[in-house]
């Protein structure tokens, strides 16, 4: 059986190749339709996904278009309309026995309020610069917005790419990834995307519990319509430690969107985080961290916007079950629970001006804290805004006594849920199609001890910085994005951060410390040359924290460097089966925390080599 289904496969390439070598050519011919109806007057696009051939048409009044003449091979068949999102499906073009035919859906492009704007461009990692250029002129006078189900258009039944790397030389032990991505539609309307990955780090001669884990990622998102949308989450860390310790990770979340037709969006999350040892083997303050943690929390949040209006309310509510070392002679045994509410409205009043007022409340474990604050909002133009922000507590309490000796466990810009009072400033120029540019300012007071991770994998890169109550956060970010030439497409980010402030008192009792003075900063930069699809992008990160108690000392160092170089076979005609192959080879280098003092700092630090490569279909 298997030997009849090899020789079916050869015969069915060898067949493709000969009539691409005989230069064979065919229509291809088709209809496009939202739902049963057909849609008129809607740009098609036949692109060659090997020699960037393009071929172009109108539907007909009965949704109907044709391409003459399309030699075999494959193509990526793209159609748009203004009001409807681009869909694309990818063609395997035989040019036998006479046409391909195809039907392709469009989908309603409402536009949510309450998001930020974007336009076709925003699609220029999926379409061809092309089409891009052509779709923009269409839909000049009419932007659309995204939705959440923006990255699920794709109008097969299955879509999807499949990545894997792998460790080709270093000095850091054997190392995999895996990735997959499918996304399409279902029976009913249904959009669906799933993305999922698993990485695993070995080291035969692991002196360090950070030496050796496994990775688990999983995102599943279903979209009843372009207004509604479910998603799906999971995400698995383990660390083998030398001396079995439990050290393991869990993290699993539900949330709900959904945006009427009156303009606002309702967003509902439910999630739980799991530490069984994680926090504890990754700190490098590990005998003042719980030995294991449960973080339950209900996230409720709604927003609207109209051209004169900006209104938004969020209500969170978060339990914290505290467990520690029967035998620690400060256990850390309990449960905390604690709640927020913040609620923020912005108004036009003269022109290119807009005011509006916000306001934080916080009560529970961790204290309670009343914020009022105001926004003031500057439009310079077209594509110009500067944006002034503070808030400032007028009313507080302390923490319990359990809340002020467990650092609370955040990520992305979660940490501003511990701020008593901030200020801000923004400044954005340009659009998504012409080049954009935005810089950031900010001071904020941390009230609640807090560990602040980074957007790293929490496998290879556990970096983190710890804040406590007293402490100042300062930042600067900035962030630019521009087509350079026809040639070139460029995008950088930046951000750099100081952590001063004196300690209050309960937090150097708590965790013995006199200061935790530090800084980090962070970039990305990428580069696409277009004619090639050739793609070079490099991250970093350091970290540099001091954590000085009496007599005693921790440093929270920790440092990352990504490099990678991209490139897309199928500029050179390879394309198997339809399907685009890519080309990836990076260099990564890691410095973890010394979480053990035993350990020497240069042995955690890890230099990989990793090729591999991504299929997309």
């Amino acid at each position: 059986m298997s030997r009849v289904r090899g020789s079916g496969l050869i015969l069915t390439f060898l067949f493709a190749a000969a009539s691409v070598a005989r230069g064979d050519s065919a229509p291809v011919a088709g209809i496009v339709k939202h739902l049963q109806a057909p849609i008129p007057g809607a740009l098609v696009f036949v692109y060659g996904v090997s020699d960037a051939r393009l071929n172009r048409a109108r539907t007909q009044p009965d949704g109907s278009f044709q391409v003459e003449a399309v030699p075999a091979g494959v193509y990526d068949v793209i159609a748009y309309k203004t009001g409807f999102y681009p869909s694309l499906v990818r063609l395997w073009h035989q040019a036998t026995p006479a046409v391909s035919t195809i039907a392709i859906d469009l989908v309603p492009a409402k536009a949510p309020l309450g998001k930020s704007e974007v336009d076709v461009w925003s699609w220029r990692d999926r379409l061809p610069a092309d089409v891009l250029r052509e779709i923009t002129s269409e839909s000049a006078a009419e932007p659309y917005r995204a939705t959440a189900s923006d990255r699920i258009r794709l109008a097969r039944v299955v879509n999807g790419d499949f990545a894997s790397s792998t460790d080709v030389g270093g000095s850091g032990g054997g190392f995999s990834r895996t990735e997959a991505n499918l996304f399409g539609s279902l029976p009913g309307s249904l959009q669906y995307s799933f993305r999922g990955s698993y990485a695993a780090l070995r080291d035969d001669h692991a002196v360090s519990p950070l030496d050796e884990g496994t990775a688990r990622d999983g995102v599943l998102l279903i979209a009843a319509s372009p207004e509604t949308g479910l998603a799906l989450t999971y995400a698995g860390r383990d660390f083998s430690t030398p001396d079995g310790s439990p050290s393991r990770l869990d993290r699993e979340a539900v949330r709900f969107e959904h945006q009427s037709d009156a303009g606002g969006t309702i967003e509902w999350s439910v999630s739980r985080r799991t530490d069984d040892g994680f926090d504890r083997a990754t700190s490098v303050m590990g005998d003042l961290v719980p030995a294991a943690v449960r973080h339950d929390e209900i996230r409720g949040r709604w927003s609207r916007e109209t051209d004169e209006t900006r209104a938004g309310v969020t209500l969170r509510v978060y339990r914290r079950d505290l467990t520690d070392d029967a035998d620690t002679s400060d256990p850390r045994h309990g449960s905390l629970l604690d709640g927020g509410l913040s609620a923020a409205v912005e108004r036009s009043v003269a022109g290119p001006v807009s005011l509006g007022a916000r306001v934080n409340v916080r009560t529970g474990s961790a204290g309670s804290i009343v914020a009022p604050g105001g926004t003031v909002r500057l439009r310079l133009g077209n594509d110009a805004a500067l944006v002034v922000s503070a808030t400032r507590g007028i009313s507080s309490s302390a923490p319990s006594a359990l809340a002020a000796s467990a650092p609370r466990v955040v990520s992305g810009e979660e940490w501003q849920t511990a701020v008593s009072s901030d200020a801000s400033a923004a400044l954005t120029v340009g659009s998504a199609a012409d080049g954009r540019f935005e810089v950031r300012a900010s001071s904020s007071d941390i009230t609640e001890p807090l560990r602040l991770y980074f957007d790293g994998d929490l496998l290879l890169d556990v970096g983190s910085v710890y804040l406590f109550d007293g402490n100042r956060l300062e930042k600067l970010s900035g962030a630019a994005s521009a087509r350079l030439s026809e040639l070139f497409d460029a995008a950088v980010t930046a951000e750099a951060g100081r952590i001063t402030g004196r300690l209050t008192d309960g937090s150097q009792q708590a965790f013995a410390l006199a200061s935790s003075d530090g800084k980090y900063y962070a970039g990305t930069a990428s580069v696409t040359l277009r004619p090639t699809r050739t793609d070079v992008s490099c991250a970093l990160r350091r970290v540099r924290q001091v954590l000085q108690g009496d007599g005693t000392r921790a440093e929270n160092y920790s440092e990352m460097v990504r490099v990678s170089l991209g490139q897309d076979l199928t500029v050179l005609g390879f394309d198997p089966f339809g399907s685009a192959w890519r080309l990836v080879v990076s260099y990564e280098t890691d410095a973890t925390p010394v979480v053990d003092p035993a350990v020497e700092e240069t042995a955690l630090l890890k230099h990989r080599l990793m090729g591999g490569v991504s299929i997309s279909f």
